[in-house]
């Protein structure tokens, strides 16, 4: 129990006499339990023998089949076998085969439910108040707190890559899609946005922790958002004059957008100007590209709050050690065309170095340019990878999502919503085999009962039972030598018995039928040829009980 609890279930780093790999680690809690399990079982075979003798020796003896179902030389087959005759052996036999079950349980049940995983063990001297997680995105009226050229720098540098980049995304299970075409992703927020409360804006994790000889950091019940991306339904058509507008105009390319909500549900699609009609300059000609959207997509979000360890050398999410219920969130349309007019608003085509606008008209540009590029590339080369230029729309959606905390932070981070203020803490990670609690627990209980019952018959055979002959470990001989060969057959030992139903030639059926209503007697014999000698009879008779201290 200490050693399975210290290397598969304890949180606390394994001592360095009991750390092996989680493969060495899985063989030896194996041997140790199915060794357990072993001697346990050995302990009631050998406590069952004493007792038959115990009852033998009583007055009123045992039952032959009660006898023969408390036997060690009685296999688990034979106890079977018994079962098959009514009688009040049936108790026996249900306690040895009951017993056996426990063992085959004991010895499997510690690697029943075993995962090799990262274990991180906290530095509870270093934890940190921080400020972490996600905030709702910010409303349209907040999102002036950014500069514009910085939001489109986000778009520019993380559109393409954000839902498959580890340091922002994990992958979980869905909870209201399926199939091939559910997208399902948790945005725990990334320790890029974690700062140190009341340090300000700029106060990262970084500025000044010593991290010493940790290898990742815990960031504990910070709020983020899971994001479920699926197809939009066939009965869903977008309102072209209100969901959808043209861009790219400006700058002799087309992006046709599409937005709007339904339900609690984020709809999405585009379409962009094909290669040919952009090289001849005439995507805002012939807008034949923009009536069915090439891409689209269905978003249903959720907030939750989770435990995380991200990976200290390059900020990569680890694991998601818990997580909490979901809570469904919506995005507002028009909080999102903040953002999304901001990167998609139109650029003149000669601009001005010196302007204070240039900064922004030039990272819109790129952006608008980045984007055109990519699908065109996908359209053109790729016609078949569909998930491509979708994933870009995905991303194109995810960014406000991802990002309004740092813009939050960098305009008023004492504003910030008050669940995003939790604590951190640095920590190890370990490769582990881990097992489920209740798997030790149980191993314990049925360990624990196993014993203390077997151990109840023990004391009883020791306080409260008849002297008995000394037995050894092997109960044949143990048996035969008590048959009473010598004895004349009115004395009624068992050798007679047997030998008087003809038991010395028969079948397991024959044995359970002849000797289904007898009893075995344990006792001494006076015999004028042998003097007294120990017997076992199927009948009182003379018998009498062994006395303490007497040699026989």
């Amino acid at each position: 129990m200490f050693y399975a609890n210290k290397v598969l279930v304890s949180v606390s780093p394994v001592p360095h006499f009991f750390a092996l790999s989680p493969g060495k680690t899985i063989t030896v809690v194996n041997v140790l339990s199915h060794g357990v399990a072993f001697l346990l079982l050995q302990l009631v075979s050998s406590v069952f023998e004493a007792l038959r003798w115990a009852l033998a020796s009583s007055r009123s003896g045992i039952r032959v089949m009660s006898f023969l179902a408390l036997g060690q030389a009685t296999s688990t087959l034979g106890v079977l076998s018994l079962c098959r005759k009514r009688g009040v052996h049936l108790i026996w036999c249900f306690q040895r085969l009951l017993f056996i079950t426990i063992s085959l349980v004991m010895g499997v049940i510690l690697i029943s439910n075993i995962t090799v995983k990262n274990v991180y063990s906290p530095n509870n001297d270093q934890k940190i108040q921080i400020v972490g997680g996600l905030t709702p995105i910010l409303t349209e009226s907040l999102t002036g707190l950014i500069s514009p050229s910085v939001i489109n720098v986000y778009f520019m540098e993380f559109t393409r890559t954000i839902i498959t980049d580890s340091t922002f995304v994990i992958s979980v299970e869905p909870l209201s899609c399926s199939g091939k075409d559910c997208f399902p992703i948790f945005l725990p927020g990334g320790l890029d946005v974690v700062r140190i409360q009341g340090e300000g804006p700029n106060s990262t994790l970084f500025s000044g922790l010593q991290v010493g000889d940790s290898t990742s950091v815990l960031i504990y019940d910070a709020p983020g958002y899971q994001l479920e991306f699926s197809p939009i339904e066939n009965d869903f058509s977008f309102n072209t004059s209100a969901d959808c507008s043209m861009h790219g105009n400006s700058t002799g390319d087309g992006l046709y957008f599409c937005i709007a909500s339904n339900g609690t549900r984020l709809l999405a699609g585009w379409s962009i100007c094909p290669s040919k009609l952009y090289l001849a300059g005439r995507c805002q000609d012939d807008i034949s590209w923009t009536t069915a959207l090439e891409q689209s997509t269905s978003l249903l979000s959720f907030q939750r709050h989770a435990t995380v360890a991200y990976d200290l050398a390059n900020f990569s999410i680890l694991s998601v050690e818990s997580i909490g219920p979901p809570v469904p969130s919506q995005f507002p349309v028009s909080d999102l065309r903040a953002f999304f007019t901001n990167v998609l608003a139109p650029v003149p085509m000669l601009e001005n170095t010196s302007s204070p606008a240039f900064i922004t008209q030039a990272t819109t540009a790129s952006v608008q340019f980045e984007l055109g590029w990519i699908l065109r590339l996908y359209q053109d080369d790729f016609s078949t990878y569909e998930n491509g230029p979708l994933n870009i729309l995905r991303g194109f959606l995810t960014i406000p999502i991802q990002f309004s905390t740092l813009a939050w932070q960098l305009g008023n981070i004492d504003s910030i919503p008050t669940d995003l203020k939790t604590n951190a803490a640095l920590s190890k990670a370990s490769n582990r085999a881990i097992a489920q609690p209740w798997t030790i627990k149980a191993f314990g209980v049925l360990g624990t009962l196993m014993y203390l019952w077997i151990m109840a018959y023990l004391m009883w055979v020791y306080w409260f039972s008849y002297n008995s002959a000394n037995r050894s470990i092997y109960p044949e001989i143990d048996v035969a030598s008590k048959c009473g060969a010598w004895l004349p057959p009115n004395v009624h030992t068992l050798g007679h018995t047997l030998r008087l139903l003809r038991l010395d030639n028969c079948s397991s059926s024959e044995v359970r039928e002849r000797l289904g209503g007898k009893k075995i007697f344990f006792g001494v014999q006076e015999s004028a040829e042998n003097g007294q000698r120990i017997v076992l009879a199927t009948e009182r008779g003379s018998l009498e009980k062994l006395n303490e201290g007497s040699e026989y």
